[in-house]
């Protein structure tokens, strides 16, 4: 089957799952400890068992992830894998801006490195606040102006962009905010990681 299709057995399974999940459980108790992990693993057992054999393990991994974040952020993180922070959207981005009345708002995440973060404020900021100090900005003004330059530039620009910031091909106004700038960035955008 191309996707997952859910029958009403299985919207039950996944209605009593949430309610193991969010029932309290006496952390001190270790046979209400060990019921709790076995009817949660139970659980999660046929909520995998619901995804049909033919469908591939990112099907599996996105049923999981849709149905039960929580389990999926507990299994990411015992497997080591550490998902990046998210972050907006601050606003919504109108891309014609001519009048035209709206009919979707469509929302995409972005994965995007630390060099990205930078060159999408870098470039925004020179067009939205030339002579502003960038580090008088608020953490949600510095999301919406990265955003804002997200939502126009397409992957390609981006890329080019980025280049340049390695070879150092700024504007000597660029280079000369780029600490500012760069702190700006940090501060909106924690990471657990310093960036290289």
């Amino acid at each position: 089957m191309a996707r997952f299709e859910m029958h009403d057995h299985d919207r039950y399974r996944v209605r009593k799952a949430r309610e193991e999940l969010a029932a309290e459980v006496n952390l001190l108790d270790e046979t209400g400890m060990a019921r709790k992990i076995g009817r949660l693993e139970v659980a999660l057992s046929q909520m995998l068992e619901m995804v049909d054999e033919s469908t591939d393990d990112q099907d599996a991994e996105r049923f999981v992830e849709r149905h039960f974040p929580e389990v999926s952020r507990f299994l990411a993180e015992e497997r080591g894998h550490r998902p990046a922070p998210t972050f907006g959207p601050s606003g919504i981005h109108n891309v014609h801006g001519d009048g035209t009345p709206a009919r979707a708002i469509v929302r995409l995440d972005l994965q995007v490195s630390y060099d990205e973060l930078v060159i999408a404020f870098l470039v925004g900021f020179t067009m939205q606040h030339p002579g502003r100090d960038p580090e008088s900005m608020s953490a949600a003004e510095v999301r919406a102006v990265v955003e804002g330059y997200l939502a126009s530039a397409s992957c390609t620009e981006l890329a080019r962009a980025v280049g340049e910031l390695e070879i150092g091909d700024l504007t000597r106004d660029q280079y000369e905010q780029l600490p500012a700038l760069i702190r700006a960035v940090e501060d909106a955008y924690p990471n657990r990681e310093t960036p290289r």
